[in-house]
């Protein structure tokens, strides 16, 4: 019981690091439009 609560916490931190990763890139494609 215990390891299957940290195996989700982990899923949720590769989630939430997914995430981050999809907005920096979004960020970085919309100043490029800017620049161009």
């Amino acid at each position: 019981m215990a390891s299957r609560e940290t195996q989700q916490r982990s899923s949720l931190r590769m989630l939430s690091r997914i995430r981050i990763i999809f907005l920096d890139f979004r960020f970085m494609y919309r100043i490029d439009d800017m620049m161009y």
